[in-house]
């Protein structure tokens, strides 16, 4: 679960052997040792929004 503001992105690391599938609204850039992620939080208003992100792993 992830909190954000309106019309921003955050840069999330995650590390894993694994491969990441794509997810709508994660931009994916692989890295040694697992993946960099942009998440953008899409909504109304100006405030924080709440986003579950599930990535799926080959």
């Amino acid at each position: 679960m992830l909190e954000g503001r309106v019309g921003r992105s955050y840069t999330l690391q995650v590390r894993t052997p694994r491969r990441v599938q794509a997810v709508e609204g994660i931009t994916l850039t692989p890295e040694p040792g697992g993946y960099r992620l942009q998440v953008r939080f899409e909504g109304e208003g100006t405030g924080y929004v709440r986003r579950e992100l599930r990535l799926p792993l080959e």
